[in-house]
C-alpha cells in the first residue's frame, strides 16, 4: 500500500477550469463582493462608534449633578441587575508599601 503523492503525480492530477471569459466574469463578482463587505465592515465599525457613544452620554447624563452618595447607589443597583457581587477594595487587594495595589486575581 502506498502512502502519500509525490509532485509528478500532483502534476498529472486533471482539474476541471472555465474558459477565461467565465473566470474573468467570476473575479468580478468576487471583487464586488470583496468590496462590499468592506463597506458593511465599515458600517458596523460607525454603529459600534455611535451606540459607545449613546451609551456614554445616557452614563454622562445619569450621573450629571449626582452626589457620590447617588453615584454609589446608582453603581450597586446596577452591579446587583447583572450580579455581580460587591466586595470590599480591602477584601481583593493588599497594599504593598502604601503605593502599590496588588490584585489577587484567582481569588475574584
Amino acid at each position: 500500500m502506498k502512502l502519500g503523492i509525490n509532485r509528478n503525480e500532483v502534476y498529472n492530477i486533471d482539474v476541471c477550469t472555465p474558459e477565461i471569459r467565465e473566470q474573468k466574469k467570476i473575479a468580478e463578482k468576487l471583487a464586488k463582493f470583496s468590496e462590499n463587505i468592506k463597506k458593511l465592515e465599515g458600517a458596523a465599525r460607525k454603529n459600534l462608534k455611535n451606540a459607545k457613544d449613546l451609551f456614554n452620554s445616557i452614563l454622562n447624563e445619569t450621573f450629571k449633578n449626582k452626589s457620590a452618595a447617588d453615584r454609589r447607589q446608582i453603581d450597586k443597583t446596577l452591579i446587583l441587575k447583572i450580579r455581580w457581587k460587591i466586595r470590599k477594595l480591602g477584601e481583593i487587594c493588599e497594599i504593598i508599601n502604601d503605593r502599590t495595589l496588588k490584585t489577587n486575581v484567582m481569588d475574584i
